[in-house]
């Protein structure tokens, strides 16, 4: 799960994007997910972002079913520019939760589709600026392509950056725009099923096309900081696992716990792990 920007404490954690950044709990179930993230958010005097309340209390209406809520989903966004087989099994994952109580509304969320690029401008500088000092000093301890990558971010202009801010409070605004309609924005966690590095790094495999359908799905929600819970949904023939991405409003975790474990009960593909070599 990635909380609302701000639920748990980055301190100690070394930045990436210093504004785009979330830390949160991986595990094998949605139910320890909560128990986790109730233990680790709240206020941080060292993380001048975190919220004077954590997540409380996920746990109470945990299992208390889908009956109720309203899950949006746009059947197109899920599919431009994403593997066939990771549509497939998110329709069907959409459809189990409709069956189990849910009702699904069709949603618009083209205000999103600039998100990779205005992602990618806030990330470039932020990472620069993140990693100035260390680099500065340690430049021959980075790989050849993150070198290439950091020499490109004081390229990134002020006015740039500013222009990249102004489109992520258009696109939060999006996205806040669909979620007064519904209570869980259902999607793809990525678009692609994962692939084989053949002992590369990953920046050295990603191009700049790939990257962009990487990011379709996680970049707006992290230009937002909204909270997003991937919990499995399926496999690729290929034996590949396949990522089910639920969003909800800011603050409200406990919702997309309480449909994701719903989800995970009504489904075998959590206890299913993928062959690893």
């Amino acid at each position: 799960m990635k909380p609302t920007n701000g639920t748990v404490s980055r301190y100690g954690v070394f930045p990436l994007g210093e504004t785009l950044d979330h830390a949160g709990p991986m595990a094998r179930s949605v139910e320890d997910v909560a128990i986790i993230l109730e233990a680790i958010s709240g206020f941080d005097l060292n993380d001048p972002s975190t919220w004077r309340e954590g997540a409380h209390n996920l746990r109470v209406d945990l299992k208390r079913g889908v009956e109720g809520l309203k899950i949006g989903i746009d059947h197109e966004y899920c599919k431009r520019d994403v593997d066939p087989e990771v549509t497939a099994a998110v329709s069907e994952a959409v459809i189990q939760l409709e069956q189990s109580g849910a009702t699904v509304h069709e949603i618009d969320m083209s205000g999103v589709t600039n998100s990779a690029s205005t992602w990618a401008t806030i990330f470039t500088a932020e990472c620069g600026a993140s990693h100035e000092e260390l680099y500065r000093s340690n430049a021959a301890h980075y790989s050849a392509p993150f070198r290439a990558f950091l020499a490109e971010a004081p390229n990134v202009t002020g006015i740039q950056y500013v222009k990249a801010g102004i489109e992520r409070r258009r696109i939060s605004r999006a996205i806040d725009d669909q979620l007064q309609k519904v209570d869980v924005i259902a999607c793809p966690s990525m678009a692609l099923a994962p692939m084989a590095l053949g002992g590369k790094a990953p920046e050295e495999v990603i191009t700049a096309e790939i990257g962009n359908r990487l990011l379709k799905f996680t970049s707006p929600f992290s230009l937002s900081g909204s909270p997003a819970l991937s919990v499995p949904c399926g496999f690729t023939a290929s034996d590949l696992p396949i990522g089910l991405q639920l969003v909800g409003a800011h603050g409200r975790e406990d919702l997309l716990l309480r449909a994701g474990f719903a989800y995970e009960q009504a489904t075998k593909w959590h206890l299913r792990h993928p062959r690893l070599n």
